[in-house]
């Protein structure tokens, strides 16, 4: 999700949350609200852009999103294929 537009939006969320920041004085809750918020928004798309966990079991890499269609779940073909295989096992042991 390295696009040229995904990392002016991550410029332009850290100029907002820095601006936020700046403008809170005392105990006033709607500009700490507004900096809790952009600063949320701002975390939330630097998550994005380095990727989910893999759902592969046992599997501690991350799978980043292209920026293009559903989001992968799995890092590579083999860690697809075990979490199948592992889900088909579990399945026959519960019928049995």
């Amino acid at each position: 999700m390295d696009t040229p537009r995904f990392a002016a939006l991550l410029d332009m969320l850290r100029e907002a949350e820095a601006v936020a920041w700046e403008s809170v004085h005392g105990s006033d809750e709607r500009t700490l609200r507004l900096h809790k918020l952009t600063a949320d928004a701002l975390r939330a798309a630097e998550r994005l852009r380095a990727g989910e966990p893999c759902a592969g079991p046992e599997c501690g890499r991350t799978v980043a999103y292209s920026g293009v269609g559903r989001p992968a779940r799995y890092c590579s073909k083999r860690c697809r294929d075990r979490a199948a295989y592992r889900a088909a096992r579990q399945r026959e042991s519960e019928r049995s």
